[in-house]
């Protein structure tokens, strides 16, 4: 199935990045098979039952996806260790909010960039919602 124009599995790009950062090769194994995040923990799942793999693993997603990501995980009998990534904050923004009464006035005026951060939040709290009602969480 090819999913949002497909292209090359995700999970190949992280492996790349994984090596370059001097994880050893050996020991990343790739789900690039799965649509969405109940697809990859029972995947995961099954990778980690055929190597025989019984400790913990990372688990790496946005901060905004882990409390979705690690009930899954969790739901399959994983034991993740999470590692948000990609935080939606910067410091700057945060020195923005502490700046004049124009720049903090600007900031809270709706634009595209804070209509797209809403969307995701609103998509991981209704993805949430359906997941437990699933039973996936």
């Amino acid at each position: 199935m090819e999913w949002k124009g497909g292209g090359p599995p995700e999970s190949a790009d992280m492996a790349k990045i994984a090596e370059a950062m001097g994880v050893p090769p050996e020991v990343i194994f790739q789900d690039p098979d799965s649509h969405n995040t109940h697809q990859n923990a029972v995947n995961v799942r099954k990778i980690l039952d055929a190597k025989n793999i019984k400790g913990p693993v990372l688990l790496v997603t946005s901060a905004s996806h882990m409390p979705r990501s690690l009930g899954v995980f969790r739901r399959q009998g994983i034991e993740a260790i999470p590692a948000p990534t990609d935080f939606l904050v910067s410091q700057q923004e945060l020195e923005e909010l502490q700046g004049t009464w124009q720049a903090r006035l600007l900031n809270i005026l709706p634009d595209a960039y804070h209509l797209h951060k809403i969307t995701q939040h609103l998509k991981e709290y209704i993805g949430g919602g359906v997941y437990r009602l699933r039973g996936w969480m």
